[in-house]
Order: structure tokens, then sequence, then C-alpha cells
């Protein structure tokens, strides 16, 4: 994909991608992204040795899987210590 942005389309849909450059795109390690492909838990194609990755589908998992900001979660209240 040298020279080609990731939102190029073709026919309409973005590329299939490797795992080295699904995990350049995720902000993942490519070990990380082929254990999770291994896994089930991020849909992939295998075609001869090559593993591949679908955008869609990597955006997809990527929203699935992201947590509210620190600052956005509820705060708990302190325990009061019991023996004060």
């Amino acid at each position: 994909m040298v020279g080609k942005s990731f939102s190029e389309t073709r026919f309409g849909r973005r590329p299939l991608v490797d795992a080295r450059a699904a995990g350049e795109y995720a902000g993942l390690s490519v070990w990380t992204i082929r254990k999770k492909a291994y896994a089930g838990e991020i849909s992939s194609l295998k075609i001869g040795s090559r593993l591949l990755f679908n955008l869609d589908e990597l955006d997809r998992y990527l929203a699935e899987h992201t947590r509210p900001r620190l600052i956005d979660r509820p705060t708990h209240r302190a325990r009061s210590n019991e023996f004060t």
C-alpha cells in the first residue's frame, strides 16, 4: 500500500491490509493483531500464508472495545475507614 491512503476506495470498499498495516492502523503490534485474529476477536481472511484484514471490520472491533475517557467515567466514593 505504498503511497495510498487507508481511506481510498476501490469499487466502494476499503482495501484489505496485512497484519503489519492493520497493527499500524490500530496502534497495536503485529503479534497482537495476529493473536486476536486467530482467537476470532478480529475477523480476517487467510489467503495462502497471508492474513488480511478489512479496515471496516477493524474499525468495528476498535469501536466495540473503546472505553470512555478517564475523566468521563463515574467516580467511586472512597471507602470510609472503619478503624478510626
